[in-house]
């Protein structure tokens, strides 16, 4: 499903274009370089931390994906072949966030 460029709801109905965005792993792993297995209690926790820094602008939400330690790819493409297959902390956010910032052109 993945390698799809547009899905319909139906036989026949209007596709629309989609594309799905990964994180290597978890967004504590991309994060925080966190490996190891948290309840979900200690997610919610780190990810409403975040949150909540990147409202009060202690954080920049853009920024926060584009450490250097994290990588990312430019192209949405080139970063669905190789992200599945990446064993460091890796994200292809950016390639959303920059479509979206771009307008959603489509592929």
């Amino acid at each position: 499903m993945f390698k799809l460029k547009k899905i319909g709801k139906s036989k026949g109905s209007r596709e629309q274009p989609f594309e799905v965005i990964f994180f290597g792993n978890n967004l504590e792993h991309v994060l925080y370089g966190i490996e190891n297995r948290l309840s979900d209690k200690e997610k919610t926790k780190l990810s409403t931390e975040f949150a909540i820094d990147v409202s009060n602008g202690k954080k920049d939400f853009k920024s926060s994906f584009s450490q250097g330690e994290i990588k990312t790819w430019n192209i949405y493409e080139e970063s669905y072949k190789e992200i599945q297959n990446y064993k460091g902390r890796a994200t292809n956010i950016i390639a959303l966030i920059e479509e979206i910032e771009n307008g959603f052109k489509p592929l």
